[in-house]
């Protein structure tokens, strides 16, 4: 009688510890297993359909139309060696625009992408190029934030 009852306690014993240490291994499991939240962005769509890019187009369009009409006026009386030299600075001038149009609107889609991810609670947003499968699409909500 003796022993079954210290066979008992033990079992006892034994299956507490045994419920014990399998409950942190539980928790642990369950943190790892968090499952990893990913938005996706078609820039192309984009940089072609929203408003503001529209807009940032027409501005940089009527900069170069202006860029062009004061060269165009200034090459009439110069040779042909100034001229190249105009042509050069009106690029120039002109790719130093666009780069400074584009790190603009680059930086609102950024804004815009970074403030619909926290309503979201998205962990990442990627390119929807470099992702095969899955993720949230966020074009459409970028686009019409973008006015």
């Amino acid at each position: 009688m003796k022993k079954l009852f210290i066979i008992s306690i033990l079992l006892v014993v034994i299956t507490a510890l045994l419920v014990g240490c399998a409950q942190p291994v539980k928790d642990q499991a369950e943190k790892e297993e968090k499952v990893l939240r990913v938005g996706v962005i078609n820039q192309d769509r984009i940089w072609t359909e929203s408003a503001k890019a529209k807009e940032y187009q027409s501005e940089l369009n009527t900069k170069i139309e202006g860029i062009q009409d004061r060269y165009k006026d200034e090459l009439e009386n110069l040779s042909e060696e100034e001229q190249v030299k105009k042509h050069e600075e009106a690029y120039k001038e002109i790719n130093n625009i666009q780069t400074e149009l584009k790190e603009k609107f680059r930086q609102e889609i950024q804004s815009v992408v970074e403030e619909i991810a926290k309503t979201k609670n998205l962990d990442i947003v990627l390119n929807k190029e470099d992702v095969r499968y899955g993720g949230i699409d966020l074009t459409d909500e970028v686009i019409k934030k973008l006015k």
